[in-house]
């Protein structure tokens, strides 16, 4: 007998944890900010006043939002919303795994600063 034909596999490859810029820009937002100022609207904020792209609608923030602290980056609690409302939001931390990742990044794009060419 013949031995058995192998076939590729039809798993999907295990996803890295690399981020993409976006994600950043609102992580190193998170950490300048206060903690008792780090719910959605106004990290969609200041990230219109940094992100000179396009601009960012809520949705998008909270897709990010979602996604870090699914993978393990941020954390979330609930709170009372600041100036005496009764609206709910959710406060982001970063966790001690989002700040290693953070400081990875920043050193690797001082690196490539250094790297890159002079003007």
């Amino acid at each position: 007998m013949n031995p058995p034909v192998t076939r590729p596999s039809r798993h999907k490859p295990q996803r890295t944890r690399v981020l993409g810029t976006f994600s950043y820009l609102v992580m190193c937002i998170i950490y300048r900010l206060p903690v008792d100022e780090c719910y959605a609207a106004l990290l969609e904020k200041d990230v219109n006043e940094y992100y000179f792209d396009q601009p960012i609608d809520l949705p998008q923030v909270h897709v990010t939002l979602i996604r870090l602290e699914k993978r393990g980056f941020l954390k979330s609690a609930d709170a009372t919303a600041i100036g005496g409302t009764n609206y709910k939001v959710k406060l982001y931390t970063i966790t001690p795994d989002g700040l290693a990742r953070l400081k990875e990044a920043v050193s690797y794009y001082e690196m490539l600063a250094k790297a890159g060419p002079k003007f």
